[in-house]
């Protein structure tokens, strides 16, 4: 006699492994699932904030951010550093200096803790340092 269904059972169709589970855990697996998502949303939320009032330098045609940690001060593209959220990301890290500018390969992530961009100047010898963006200054009132 063929097995009943998961329908004639009461219990529901697992899609990846075509396994009959119960109603308690599929609401286990839903709540994991929509912790994830809250989570990964939290973390997106910080990371956006952070950026939200940060200043934008327009160079040679491109928008950059600077960072520095009082020492250095890089400038890396708009685009590449929005990435750094997924981990670590390597890319290019510009100076721009009166005469002239150079580059260098590093890598960047995202400390969500410390609200920092975690700075590697080398991709080849990996220590990460905190680096700040440079913020929109406010006017003061007189």
């Amino acid at each position: 006699m063929p097995e009943p269904s998961c329908e004639e059972k009461g219990t529901f169709m697992h899609r990846d492994s075509n396994k009959c589970i119960d109603a308690e855990e599929k609401r286990r697996i839903l709540a994991e699932l929509n912790a994830k998502r809250l989570k990964e949303q939290r973390r997106t939320e910080r990371f956006k904030k952070h950026f939200l009032k940060t200043r934008i330098y327009h160079i040679e045609g491109k928008e950059f951010y600077k960072l520095s940690d009082g020492k250095r001060a890089y400038f890396v593209e708009k685009e590449m550093l929005r990435k750094v959220i997924d981990g670590p990301k390597e890319m290019t890290l510009h100076t721009f200096r009166y005469a002239s500018g150079g580059k260098r390969t590093g890598l960047a992530k995202w400390d969500p803790v410390s609200e920092q961009i975690m700075l590697s100047e080398s991709a080849l010898r990996v220590y990460f340092k905190p680096f700040k963006l440079e913020k929109i200054r406010q006017k003061k009132d007189r």
